[in-house]
């Protein structure tokens, strides 16, 4: 039990900072912030007193320092209290967050992960993370894109930004791309998105994702030359005649012949063959016949394509 007192005496004020303190942490160890938060901004007040109070008796400047020494060390002890229980109400707003995105609650999602990330970005000690934090941004970003991505872009970019700066994901880079196709961004600043993409070592598939998703938004030149920057990143790697045969798909696909004959040419002029069977085997393929001819890999291809 609390009292106000307004001249409390110095021993009652220190059990009463005591007791809030203990019972505030007691309310952080079990989650409740709400209440945790209320003892401990009691304790904070009440030391805030406790400080004045002997501040005022002190008789020399020696004292004041002890005094102050003294008072600072349950200050530290009251902030520690508050920053902990600042990590697990990041978590909260961030669940929160989730739940309401599923509901497509979009507004008050946004809302709920804008609180998830300042809370989390106020004390590195008890932060839940920088790997927490981009995914709670990257999933505003999300929010953003879903609600309106018109009226939304820009939030949504800085939020993708803001991700990739705070850790980086092959999943941020993706959304990042994503958001500027969505939003008919120009070819120049798509394009400067996938340098930066290509500057890093992520895995092939985040890549091969990347360059369907050019062409879904009709990005043709763009995207057949990413494939290629993909197919010379990856030439020294077994997995690169993935990133052959799907050029080469999507070229059928877009009625493309000449230019899939050409980079079928190419092929068997080279030593892709090991990596065409593997990539092929991979994606469920049966056993095939030779491929010493440019019609065996074109009837791979045009098999691949059906």
């Amino acid at each position: 039990m609390f009292y106000e007192v307004s001249d409390p005496p110095e021993e009652m004020m220190r059990r009463q900072i005591l007791m809030a303190m203990k019972t505030g942490k007691g309310w952080v160890d079990v989650g409740n912030h709400t209440l945790a938060n209320e003892f401990l901004e009691i304790a904070m007040n009440s030391l805030e007193k406790l400080y004045a109070q002997l501040i005022k008796k002190s008789t020399s400047e020696a004292d004041s320092h002890v005094h102050k020494a003294d008072v600072e060390k349950d200050v530290f002890k009251v902030l520690s209290y508050q920053a902990e229980s600042s990590c697990y109400l990041s978590l909260l707003c961030y669940n929160f967050g989730v739940e309401t995105y599923e509901l497509k609650r979009y507004e008050q999602s946004s809302f709920w992960l804008s609180q998830s990330y300042e809370i989390g970005k106020m004390d590195k000690t008890y932060s839940p993370g920088q790997e927490m934090l981009a995914r709670v941004l990257r999933l505003l970003a999300t929010v953003y894109l879903e609600w309106d991505y018109k009226e939304y872009q820009d939030k949504a970019i800085r939020a993708i930004t803001m991700a990739n700066e705070e850790n980086l994901h092959p999943a941020g880079f993706f959304l990042k791309i994503k958001i500027l196709l969505k939003g008919c961004a120009s070819d120049e600043d798509v394009s400067s998105a996938l340098t930066e993409l290509l500057h890093h070592k992520f895995s092939l598939d985040i890549f091969l994702d990347t360059a369907k998703l050019l062409l879904e938004h009709e990005r043709e030149a763009i995207g057949f030359n990413f494939l290629k920057s993909i197919t010379q990143l990856f030439e020294g790697s077994p997995d690169v005649g993935k990133a052959i045969l799907l050029h080469i798909k999507l070229l059928l696909q877009r009625m493309k012949e000449p230019l899939a004959k050409k980079m079928i040419e190419d092929i068997t002029a080279s030593w892709c063959y090991t990596s065409l069977h593997a990539a092929w085997q991979s994606w469920g393929g049966g056993e095939w016949g030779p491929i010493s001819t440019k019609k065996g890999v074109y009837d791979l291809a045009v098999h691949i394509h059906l």
